[in-house]
């Protein structure tokens, strides 16, 4: 086509040509988007703030001059009146009518112009080197408000105001950003709305429950502190009970009895017989109960657990505990230390694996105990048949005679009527003397000699069948017991 026919066709014809138009402000639905009193649409196109038709009181109903627009005739027009807008979006674009303007050139290589000049020559609007789009640009004032900010423009002209994340509006007017509130509107991901909480700007979840479980913890968090420090009062009671003061510095002033004698804690004897497993008792009494138990060393004891303490006798208790684990004779089973911090005191002895069980259901009921059942064989004259072999001869049966009657003193169910150890330690010095005396070295006969051992016996306790059988039958009924002291 020649280049004179088309400017003779396109002159005085004028086109339609859509024009997007980036708006360098943030236009988002809000329920205030023009200034109180100005109109918000011309012809059903909405008008937001910054721009604006006309004033009100004296105000302009626009940002600036720039950006004031003129409805005619129910048609928006931008300026002068010589641009029709068709559409503002809320996304930040506009839409408006131009005429059609071209440049070409000729055969000549002269410029040809058709059609209309462009007549956007406002510094307001530029446009765009990405999709050939118009843009508006701020002006000289700071135009973002509350809760936006401003960023810069693509374009080098200026800079458009957004409202913050969580906030939604019209960026150029007061307050114009608001609250989205999340939690209504549904841009939460909480599990429901009744678990959302608003913030300012943003929101937050929680679980109905969460204070419930934070208190059910706290509360048992607290019992537990509660009732540790309980047991750890309750030990100290019955440590200072049970004399452990007064062994500690009985164990303070005496250097081999920090060696020997060993205070045990109740956890280290409740681990060692896996909390006193019933399938670990041993032997079983009127005095108590006998455990096999394993230490943390995997030394194997025996644990003497007791039934009813007196208190009248702790400190004799306490003496003899040091004395009693001081001696180490192979037919003394050696009492390794003792636990002070239960009601009754724990005594832990070195595990014995022969020789008689203390107690034994294979024995008859009157003689399963093993004291019953010495005592009843002393009373009968059958005395060497509970012995361990290997300990009578010819040469000692009145000195084990005569000890066994100790033994039977040392057996009396009433404390005071059994000897202190002091005394035991005369009489047996007294046997140690009468081993060396000349009579008892001369050929006599021992039935005459044991007659009147048991004679001696007999006055010194009176009628022992009686009086033994009476004293265990009441210390059945009773379920008493002492601490072991040899009284």
């Amino acid at each position: 086509m020649e280049l004179k026919k088309a400017r003779m066709g396109l002159k005085g014809t004028q086109m339609i040509m859509q024009l997007t138009v980036l708006l360098l402000m943030a236009l988002a639905a809000a329920d205030q988007v023009v200034l109180p009193g100005c109109p918000n649409s011309c012809g059903g196109v909405s008008v937001p703030y910054p721009f604006g038709i006309g004033s009100v009181n004296g105000k302009n109903c626009f940002l600036e001059e720039a950006l004031e627009l003129m409805c005619n005739h129910s048609t928006l027009y931008r300026g002068n009146g010589n641009v029709q807008i068709l559409n503002i979006t809320l996304e930040g674009k506009m839409d408006m009518l131009a005429f059609v303007s071209q440049v070409c050139k000729n055969g000549s290589e002269n410029e040809a112009i058709g059609g209309e000049v462009p007549t956007l020559r406002t510094p307001a609007f530029a446009i765009s080197s990405e999709d050939n789009k118009f843009v508006s640009v701020g002006t000289n004032d700071y135009a973002c408000k509350n809760n936006s900010y401003c960023e810069n423009s693509n374009t080098g002209y200026g800079y458009r105001c957004k409202c913050k994340a969580g906030f939604e509006g019209n960026p150029y007017l007061p307050h114009g950003c608001r609250d989205i509130e999340e939690c209504k509107s549904g841009k939460h991901n909480c599990i429901s709305e009744q678990n959302c909480r608003e913030t300012e700007g943003s929101f937050e979840c929680f679980c109905a429950g969460l204070g419930l479980i934070a208190l059910f913890v706290g509360t048992s968090w607290l019992y537990l502190i509660y009732q540790k420090r309980k047991v750890l009062k309750l030990k100290e009671k019955f440590f200072q009970q049970n004399g452990g003061i007064i062994l500690k510095q009985q164990l303070s002033t005496r250097k081999d009895s920090t060696q020997s004698t060993t205070i045990f804690s109740v956890e280290e004897l409740k681990k060692a017989t896996n909390y006193f497993d019933e399938n670990l008792i041993i032997g079983k009494g009127g005095y108590g109960t006998v455990f096999k138990g394993t230490l943390s060393n995997n030394k194997i004891v025996a644990i003497k657990k007791s039934k009813i303490v007196d208190q009248s006798q702790v400190e004799q208790f306490i003496n003899e505990v040091v004395v009693l684990s001081q001696i180490n004779h192979r037919n003394v089973v050696k009492l390794l230390g003792c636990c002070l911090e239960t009601e009754v005191p724990l005594l832990v002895y070195e595990f014995v694996n022969n020789g008689e069980k203390p107690f034994s259901f294979d024995r008859p009921e009157e003689k399963r105990s093993l004291t019953v059942h010495f005592l009843s064989c002393l009373k009968e004259d059958h005395l060497f048949d509970v012995l361990q072999m290997g300990i009578l001869d010819k040469e000692n049966k009145q000195e084990i005679m005569e000890v066994a009657i100790l033994a039977a003193k040392c057996l009396r169910v009433m404390g005071e009527e059994r000897p202190s150890m002091k005394e035991v330690a005369m009489e047996l010095e007294g046997v140690k003397r009468m081993e060396k005396h000349p009579w008892t070295n001369k050929s006599q006969n021992f039935d005459e000699t044991q007659y009147l051992l048991h004679e001696a016996y007999t006055h010194k306790h009176g009628d022992s069948g009686s009086h033994q059988n009476t004293g265990y039958d009441s210390l059945r009924d009773l379920e008493l017991i002492d601490f072991d002291d040899g009284r």
